[in-house]
Formats: C-alpha cells, sequence, structure tokens
C-alpha cells in the first residue's frame, strides 16, 4: 500500500512540473511576441519618420527610442542609417531625381530581457542637389 502511494506521489509530481514547465514556457511565449509586434511599431515609426525627413546626409545615423506604454517597462530603440545615393534609370526626369537607400533596424525590449530586432530596407527618391 505505501508503495502504491509513493508511486502515484511521484506521478503527481511529475505532473505539476509538466504543468508549471508548460506555464514558463507559454509566458516566455507570450514575451516574444510582444517583443516581435514592438519591434514592427518601430519599422512602421522609422518610415513615417524617414517619410518626414527633408534631407538626410549619406553616412548619417538617426536614433530615437519609444514606450509605447507609459506604464510599461516595455520598449523600442530605432535607428534610421544612410546607406548611400544610387541612380534611377538613364533619362529618367533628367538626373534630376536620385535614390537613396536606408536601412532600419528596431529592437523591441520586454520583461525578463527578451528582445527582438526587426530590419528593414528603404529607399526613397529625392531631388539631386
Amino acid at each position: 500500500m505505501l508503495g502504491i502511494v509513493a508511486v502515484i506521489a511521484l506521478l503527481s509530481v511529475g505532473a505539476l512540473h509538466d504543468a508549471l514547465f508548460g506555464e514558463l514556457l507559454a509566458g516566455s511565449r507570450q514575451l516574444h511576441q510582444r517583443a516581435t509586434a514592438l519591434a514592427g511599431l518601430g519599422l512602421q515609426r522609422g518610415m513615417e519618420r524617414l517619410e518626414a525627413a527633408t534631407s538626410i546626409a549619406p553616412g548619417e545615423e538617426e536614433a530615437f527610442s519609444l514606450q509605447p506604454l507609459a506604464d510599461s517597462t516595455d520598449s523600442v530603440v530605432v535607428s534610421i542609417r544612410h546607406l548611400g545615393i544610387g541612380t534611377l534609370p538613364a533619362a529618367h526626369s533628367m538626373g534630376r531625381l536620385v535614390a537613396h537607400h536606408f536601412q532600419i533596424e528596431s529592437t523591441g525590449h520586454v520583461a525578463r530581457g527578451i528582445r527582438m530586432t526587426q530590419v528593414q530596407g528603404a529607399t526613397r527618391v529625392m531631388l539631386a542637389k
């Protein structure tokens, strides 16, 4: 009888351990998804800032951070890097326009040190100087 009670106790401890591990895993997955969403938000804000910029010099980098919710420790760090200037196809607008190439990098930071980084390239056509 005592042996059966010991076996049942071991099986109960094993089931409890599996349940707690599953809960921890689900919480971690939720944090990863939140970090991914924050990184996507940072890319969107980076594109908006790039669209509003009037002139950005080659080699220049602009960085900014966001805190989407005031009462949360979640944050987003975004950097916009100007990679260089390219030409448009021949005879296009008589050389008055050039293509500026950018890289936007966004990192979402959440609890437990979990972070997710997304990188996106962008090209903006601007007047040649």
